[in-house]
Order: C-alpha cells, then structure tokens, then sequence
C-alpha cells in the first residue's frame, strides 16, 4: 500500500498543477533529467502516477533520493514533510523482493503489468 499512498500524498502538493510549477518542482529537486521521459500534461494525479513509475523504474534509491529532496523542498509543508518522512523510511525498508512487489508490480519475479507512463 505504499505506492497508492505516496501517489496519494504527492497528487495533493501545491503548486504543482500547470507544466511550468511541474518543471520548476522536478529542477529544484534535481531530477530534471528525467524531463524527456516525463508526460507533464493531465490532473496531478495522473502526472504523479507517470512519475512514480518512472522513479521506481530508476530504481529504489532514485525514488528515494526524490523523496529526501522533496522534503527539503518548499512544496513540501510541516504535515506533508512528515508523511513524507514517514514513507520514506517504509520505503528504505523494504527488501528487494517487497519493493518490486509494491513498485513494480512484480509477482515472484515477473511484471504482472506494464509502465504505460514511460515514453
């Protein structure tokens, strides 16, 4: 469940609802090469979904890396750093096994759905 949490939580960010607040929020925490890859149109929930999966195709540690400067961001309030927080040490917790399961949707090793946000 921490996929869908994450998404939750992120999707409700200020300031992140036209391109340009979307472009300025992945610059300022230093994922702007992934820019070409990111489909910046739609409601945030669904820009968020594109970008999770394109973070947890990079692997944990980028995901997490994310998060750590999210929450150092000014998108980031008091009640939203903390659920970050929160999240982040779930995350970091997670065995490989786990992680796949709850990012990739991997069931026993194999991808029981594609990433339809990856261009």
């Amino acid at each position: 469940m921490l996929k869908p949490q994450l998404l939750k939580l992120l999707s409700k960010l200020p300031n992140t609802q036209e391109v340009r607040q979307r472009k300025a929020l992945l610059m300022f925490v230093g994922f702007e090469q992934l820019a070409s890859k990111i489909d910046w149109q739609g409601d945030n929930f669904t820009f968020f979904a594109g970008l999770i999966e394109i973070l947890t195709s990079e692997g944990q540690a980028s995901l997490l890396e994310f998060i750590d400067q999210l929450i150092e961001s000014p998108w980031s309030g008091l009640e939203s750093g903390e659920r970050l927080k929160s999240l982040r040490s779930e995350i970091a917790e997670l065995e490989v096994a786990q992680w796949r399961r709850a990012f990739l949707g991997e069931v026993d090793g194999s991808h029981s759905r594609q990433h339809p946000h990856l261009r």
